[in-house]
């Protein structure tokens, strides 16, 4: 099972909607923590049970909490450099590896690991449970899991919290549809945000999404966040690739690629990649994996069966402190009563694919198949 349905769970949960709830119907603004609070000090949540989808989360290879290689790393790929304009990555030792295994049936498999940290791994089962199997790996240089390791923790925040998500998320009106028929992301590469919250849907016309042998460059103001929705019958698969920050004022943990396709292939697969300031959550609650392969940087990666190997990974969560004029709570009240959430619109604009001083490409925002903006030069 996913989560025990037991009364501490019920009554964080029915307290996260009511305190967004309220901030739409009785003028109260919007809880600072609305949306990522309970996840933020973790960077790879686990959330299935391991006898139905796998080991929960299986690390082999080499660094979690910090990155101890420029990037990129020797022995990653990447087709394009990385360019000017980009946030820097988070190098030496952020101190920042959490991990969470919130289901009582979760399990983890670590090889070779060094995990820096300050909770450290924290597992809703019972050590004999959780504890699938261990070689070579430290906590803040001691032998993991004599250190760094608790078991039989109640997660019950977060599992509210990504409750919440899941029913959340899905209602929020779009601002921009990115239309890829063949699934393959080789225009509209860089993307300017505005301030406060922007939603992007991607139609890939039954294709997986493809990024790949290129740079996807994100920017925006302080204050910017994004959502970026993934087809629910499409896999996102990057290889060779880089997912970055700009460097306008955006703040690293303010975009978010979101899924909840309801099956069990690996719907976020990164092969040769780098990703720097972005997230990836998989909430389909159907058994599904998140896979990383060769990959660096600074992200945040929630899901049923996070699979790693080869990466050195420190921690941007993603969070909405300020959620864009009552907008997850709008959403979150009309989910509550049946209805999909409208939001004011918004307008994400589009650079050309090149870093030189050319004239943008601008999206008319809204939630209709104009919206499209499929083959932007």
């Amino acid at each position: 099972m996913h989560f025990a349905l037991d009364f501490p769970f019920v009554r964080t949960a029915a307290r996260a909607a009511f305190a967004l709830l309220a901030g739409l119907t009785l003028g109260v603004p919007p809880p600072a923590d609305a949306l990522g609070t309970a996840t933020a000090p973790y960077l790879l949540v686990g959330t299935g049970d391991a006898d139905i989808a796998g080991t929960t989360v299986a690390v082999s290879n080499f660094e979690i909490g910090l990155n101890l290689e420029t990037v990129p790393m020797p022995g990653l790929t990447l087709v394009e450099p990385i360019p000017p304009g980009t946030r820097p990555f988070p190098l030496g030792v952020t101190g920042d590896g959490e991990i969470a295994i919130t289901d009582p049936g979760g399990r983890l498999d670590f090889a070779n690991l060094s995990i820096r940290g300050d909770l450290g791994v924290r597992c809703a089962a019972l050590a004999a449970t959780c504890l699938d199997g261990v070689s070579n790996t430290t906590f803040n240089g001691l032998p993991f899991p004599d250190n760094g390791f608790t078991s039989g923790v109640s997660f019950a925040e977060i599992l509210a919290e990504l409750d919440v998500a899941r029913a959340l998320i899905p209602t929020l009106s779009r601002d921009v549809l990115l239309t890829f028929p063949g699934g393959d992301w080789a225009t509209n590469r860089q993307i300017l945000l505005p301030a406060g919250l922007s939603v992007i849907d991607i139609d890939t016309g039954g294709n997986d999404l493809l990024l790949q042998n290129g740079n996807l460059v994100i920017d925006g103001p302080a204050g910017a966040l994004a959502i970026f929705r993934v087809p629910r019958d499409a896999n996102f698969l990057v290889s060779q690739a880089a997912i970055l920050l700009g460097d306008g004022g955006i703040e690293p943990g303010s975009v978010l690629f979101h899924s909840d396709k309801p099956d069990t292939d690996a719907h976020f697969s990164f092969s040769s990649a780098a990703v720097n300031g972005v997230a990836f959550w998989d909430l389909g609650r159907s058994a599904g994996e998140v896979s990383f392969d060769n990959v660096q940087g600074c992200t945040q990666v929630i899901g049923d069966k996070l699979s790693l190997s080869d990466v050195r990974l420190t921690r941007c969560a993603f969070t909405a402190p300020e959620p864009g004029e009552g907008a997850l709570a709008a959403a979150v009240a009309a989910t509550l009563g049946g209805v999909v959430a409208r939001r004011r619109r918004r307008t994400v604009s589009l650079v050309p694919d090149s870093f030189g001083p050319r004239e943008r490409e601008r999206a008319t925002p809204g939630s209709t198949d104009s919206d499209s903006l499929s083959n932007v030069a």
